[in-house]
């Protein structure tokens, strides 16, 4: 007895290590074919039936005795064997860049860093202009064109560019004479003028975006004090026959009635005098 529960033990054990590591094994080698041309069969359908197939001839080796042992150290490796495919499946699919990305790299890598966020800057307030009720109702005028703003700046920061490579490059000749010094110093002024003009123009069209939007908030103003004006010549129109009308209508006498109690109260009252006096004396 107490040979056959060592047996079983050392078979457990062999089993556990078996799966533990086949576990990673299998994960690598069913994930090793994906480029396969045909479509394989799933890795985790593999590995299924690998373990249904060493679960199913460790019971019959054993009688059914490490058939329950069988089937839980199948599970580990079972579950080792997904997280790999996992980690792997992750590591190796990559997101594809999207439109907008390979447009934004294709730009930064005509224009530069500094190129792309002045068109950014210059293209945010273009849109700030154009999307203004003073644009939208004519305020600024029917014939907005900023193409000639946008051109002159993709055209500035790409002959900057260029003098920026060739400074590059004639700095790192050797001995430099006085003509190479000089032409390397109206290479950086010139760069430097150009890089201002761009500013610039990105200045004067937010200036303008500004300029659009102060308009579109006197256009605000003028609606809500015309709002305010209709409600106070309604209100005022209102009050006027309310508390006019009171004072242009006739007055009106007190009815019978009152009069008539006012009347029979004051005999009361007299009677009832006349009675007490009458009891006191």
């Amino acid at each position: 007895m107490i040979r056959l529960l060592l047996m079983l033990g050392v078979v457990a054990a062999i089993l556990a290590v078996i799966m533990i590591l086949g576990g990673a094994a299998l994960g690598a080698v069913f994930t090793s074919d994906r480029k396969s041309p045909r479509r394989p069969m799933s890795a985790m359908t593999r590995a299924w039936m690998l373990c249904i197939v060493m679960v199913i001839v460790v019971g019959v080796a054993t009688e059914g005795i490490a058939l329950v042992p069988a089937m839980g150290i199948a599970a580990i490796g079972l579950l080792i064997t997904h997280i790999v495919i996992d980690s792997r499946t992750g590591s190796t699919t990559a997101r594809e860049p999207s439109p907008q990305e390979f447009e934004r790299a294709r730009l930064v890598e005509e224009f530069g860093v500094d190129g792309v966020e002045l068109l950014d800057d210059a293209q945010a307030a273009i849109d700030r202009i154009e999307r203004s009720e003073a644009a939208t109702d004519g305020w600024l005028g029917n014939d907005l064109d900023f193409t000639g703003d946008l051109t002159a700046i993709r055209e500035n920061r790409r002959a900057t560019l260029e003098l920026d490579g060739l400074v590059k490059e004639l700095g790192a000749l050797a001995d430099p004479d006085s003509d190479d010094l000089a032409m390397l110093s109206d290479a950086r002024t010139k760069a430097r003028q150009l890089q201002c003009q761009s500013r610039q123009r990105v200045d004067d069209l937010l200036m303008c975006a500004a300029k659009a939007e102060e308009i579109d908030q006197s256009l605000r103003d003028d609606r809500a004090r015309a709002q305010i004006a209709e409600q106070r010549d309604d209100v005022r129109s209102r009050m006027a026959a309310k508390l006019y009308g009171i004072d242009a209508a006739p007055s009106q006498a007190p009815s019978s009635s009152v009069d008539k109690i006012t009347a029979l109260a004051a005999a009361y009252a007299e009677i009832r005098g006349k009675v007490d006096r009458e009891g006191g004396d």
